[in-house]
């Protein structure tokens, strides 16, 4: 097997245990090339697993009302990401058209914006489920794209998940909790509390992590 199909194959692998790749209930042949699509990642490297940060915004460029896909929900359009192998992005996507219902059209005044920003940690529009797979970016280094589609149209941002190493790791002791099973007959006493504290190292930048409960 070569370097580039065990690449591939991995990065096969990831998607599929991420489980990515929302499955679209809208209509994708709805033309929404009049429509601007962009999609930003509040960083561009990142810790595996880390959580991020995506923002997706649709708007009508030009000077006349539109009447288009009311963007952000699943029966509109969907968020899927993929792994960089090399000048590609591989990965399954989504596609899959049914008919356009007049309720999920909406209508965008010249130069009208529509905006959205999600955690990773978010429900996916209205989808109980994380915009993320897991929470937070894959846990595999290398090059993603997390990408939009929105009617005919997509909008993608590509970010890098880099390897991390330990450097330090330990525990530090903060302020005591004041406890007691029974507040009427035993007064508090201090519960000595500790927070798990390391340090990780990745692309020559040192990133330290506390425990955050």
């Amino acid at each position: 097997m070569t370097k580039r199909a065990l690449l591939f194959s991995l990065l096969s692998a990831a998607m599929a245990a991420l489980g990515y790749g929302q499955e679209p209930v809208g209509s994708f042949s709805f033309d929404t090339s009049n429509m601007k699509v962009t999609v930003t990642m509040d960083r561009t490297v990142y810790l595996p697993g880390e959580v991020a940060q995506v923002t997706i915004e649709v708007s009508n460029p030009g000077s006349s009302p539109v009447v288009s896909l009311t963007p952000f929900l699943a029966a509109t359009g969907c968020l899927y990401l993929r792994g960089r192998v090399g000048n590609e992005l591989v990965g399954r996507v989504p596609w899959e058209k049914t008919p356009v219902d007049a309720s999920i059209l909406t209508k965008f005044a010249p130069g009208e914006s529509k905006r959205v920003v999600l955690n990773s940690y978010d429900s996916l529009f209205d989808l109980e489920k994380t915009a993320m797979q897991g929470a937070g970016v894959p846990k595999l280094p290398g090059i993603y794209g997390f990408t939009y589609r929105y009617g005919s149209s997509t909008a993608t941002a590509e970010f890098a998940v880099a390897a991390a190493k330990l450097e330090a790791d330990t525990t530090a002791r903060v302020r005591d909790l004041m406890f007691t099973d029974h507040p009427d007959l035993v007064p508090p006493a201090p519960l000595r509390q500790y927070v798990h504290v390391l340090s990780l190292r990745s692309e020559g930048t040192s990133y330290i992590c506390v425990q955050q409960s």
